[in-house]
This record gives C-alpha cells, sequence and structure tokens, in this order.
C-alpha cells in the first residue's frame, strides 16, 4: 500500500498536496507537474512547490507553493511575495518576473507569476557565461545596482545577520589548515575590526541575498532575476560582490562588470565595503569541497579565493581587476 504524502517526510505540511490542487482548480490552472507527484519526488529537497501551468486562456504561468513546515520556509516564501509586490508597484522591469497573484494565509502561502522562458546562466559553459556578461556588463550591472535602489519598509523584511562575521571571524582556521599565513590572517582581522561599527550602520539597502549564476536568466541580450526569497536589507555592496565571487571561471566578464557597476557608486564608500564582504565569501569558498567539482576547478577556486583574501588588505585596485 503507498503511504500518504504526509508521511514521508516531517517537513512536510499535511495534506498541503489537497491544499494546493484546491488552489488550483480555484485559479483555473493546469499543472504541468502534480502537488503530489512534485512532492514525492522533491518534497525533502525543495521547501516550495512549483509547476509551469495553462490558465484558462491557454497562456503559461508559473505557480509556487510553500511545502515545508518550518518558519524559514514560510519566511522565505513571504519575503519573495513582498519584494515582487515592491518591484511591480515601483516599475521595476527586468530586476524580477511580474507576479501576478499571491495569497498568504495561515499554513499556506502561494503566488503566480510570469514565465520567463530563457534558461540560467548556469546552465551555460564559462566561456558562454563571460561572452554574455562582457557583452551586456552595463546591462547587468545596472539591475544589480537597482536591485538597492528599491525603497522598502525595513519591518518587512529581515537584516542580513553580519554578528558571527564582526565578532569572530575565522580566519586563524586558515591558518591552521595552511591556506593563508599569519600576517595575513592578523591584517584580515583588523580591517574587519576597523570596518565593523560603520559598515553595519550602511546595512540599510534592499538586497537579493543569492545572487548566483542559477538566479539569473539570459537570452544572449537581457536578463531577469529570479528567486527573491532571502530579500533583505544588507551593505548595497553585497549583491555585486556575491555575483562577482560567483563569477570566478568568468575573468572577462567578472571584469566587464565589476567596470560597469563601480561607474554607478561612490568609490570611496565602495572601498570600504566590498573588500570586507567579499573577504568574507572568500573565507567561507575556500574550505568548501563541491562533492560534482573537478579537482582542476576545485584548485582554481581555491586559488582565485586566495587571491581575494590576499588583495582585501593589499591592493584594492588588484582585488577588483582579478
Amino acid at each position: 500500500m503507498k503511504k500518504p504524502i504526509m508521511m514521508l517526510s516531517k517537513k512536510i505540511i499535511p495534506d498541503i498536496d489537497s491544499k494546493i490542487d484546491k488552489k488550483l482548480k480555484e485559479l483555473n490552472l493546469k499543472p504541468k507537474v502534480s502537488p503530489k507527484e512534485f512532492i514525492a519526488k522533491r518534497g525533502d529537497r525543495k521547501h516550495r512547490y512549483f509547476s509551469l501551468c495553462i490558465d484558462s486562456c491557454g497562456q503559461e504561468i508559473l505557480f509556487y507553493a510553500r511545502i515545508h513546515s518550518n518558519l524559514d520556509a514560510r519566511d522565505k516564501f513571504i519575503a519573495e511575495i513582498k519584494f515582487l509586490c515592491l518591484a511591480g508597484q515601483q516599475g521595476m522591469g527586468n530586476i524580477a518576473p511580474k507576479m501576478f497573484n499571491y495569497g498568504i494565509e495561515k499554513d499556506f502561502e502561494w503566488l503566480t507569476r510570469e514565465e520567463v522562458k530563457p534558461g540560467s546562466l548556469a546552465q551555460l559553459s564559462p566561456r558562454s557565461i563571460s561572452s554574455i556578461v562582457s557583452k551586456n556588463a552595463d546591462s547587468l550591472a545596472g539591475y544589480v545596482f537597482s536591485i538597492s535602489k528599491v525603497e522598502a519598509n525595513r519591518i518587512n523584511f529581515k537584516n542580513f545577520d553580519w554578528s558571527s562575521y564582526f565578532e569572530d571571524p575565522n580566519f586563524n582556521r586558515l591558518v591552521n589548515k595552511k591556506i593563508i599565513n599569519k600576517d595575513l590572517c592578523d591584517s584580515l582581522v583588523l580591517m574587519t575590526e576597523n570596518t565593523a561599527k560603520g559598515f553595519q550602520k550602511s546595512c540599510c539597502y534592499l538586497s537579493h541575498g543569492d545572487l548566483t549564476l542559477e538566479n539569473i536568466l539570459s537570452d544572449g541580450d537581457d536578463f531577469w532575476i529570479i528567486d527573491w526569497e532571502r530579500a533583505c536589507f544588507n551593505n548595497y555592496a553585497y549583491d555585486i560582490a556575491f555575483l562577482w565571487m560567483h563569477l570566478w571561471q568568468n575573468d572577462s566578464g567578472r571584469r566587464k562588470l565589476m567596470e560597469s557597476y563601480i561607474k554607478k557608486v561612490d568609490y570611496q564608500k565602495f572601498k570600504l565595503s566590498f573588500p570586507v564582504i567579499v573577504s568574507y565569501l572568500a573565507m567561507g569558498e575556500v574550505l568548501m569541497d563541491i562533492e560534482e567539482e573537478k579537482p582542476s576547478e576545485t584548485k582554481k577556486r581555491k586559488s582565485f579565493c586566495n587571491q581575494v583574501l590576499k588583495y582585501s588588505v593589499e591592493d584594492f585596485n588588484k582585488l577588483i581587476s582579478l
């Protein structure tokens, strides 16, 4: 006898497949993947159900609904709804797909949005990514910068938590593993201590929070940014730093993007914030081992992170030219 879906995992909201089916029928949407099928295959790994659907007019739209029964999953889903509302109200264009409808109910949140056909940059080869980002660097830099210009009420979004980094930056662990020397460690700690107070006061800008290549769609000429569930208040340079780090394999694209972005900001403020953020990100990346990554890629990624750590305290111009 087949077990009910709710028995597959304690993570899953009881009877959520039935709730989603009911909502889909109310909205006259026919999903390509049923909630029951999705939860059976991916419910433990994905905190929300999503499927391309056909509406009553034969148009394709995307439907999302939370399926995990925890506060973090709920907060993420509501953060995405709130950001998509703001983006629509403030006419932010391609900064985010258009949201059509949504609902926030007891133990159940859902939304519908437009389907953007192009795939993510993560699906492309490093050479193709570099080519697309280089060719359209001004456009992508503009989109990333415009995120920090979205006007939002601070009570609607969380603040990014920098406390663990500023209170106890774990650069000594890198020394113990012989990744960096003690002198560089001391310099990184000093930079962190000197920047901490002013930096945290400057974390008053809305941020995507997870601007990976997977979350940027492109048709080769334009971009769309998706998955706003980690939207939060942060330093305005966080998103560009996060994306810049994820372009470690894409040298020409990374440099072109930085050249375009740096023209849009206060250079002196950026010079203070950017090294702090990328050293924080590099500290985690250089310790990370990715199971599916080839040894040659791991070596290059960690070498890039080592350079980021070195130039974060030694030479800002070399850092942004990496």
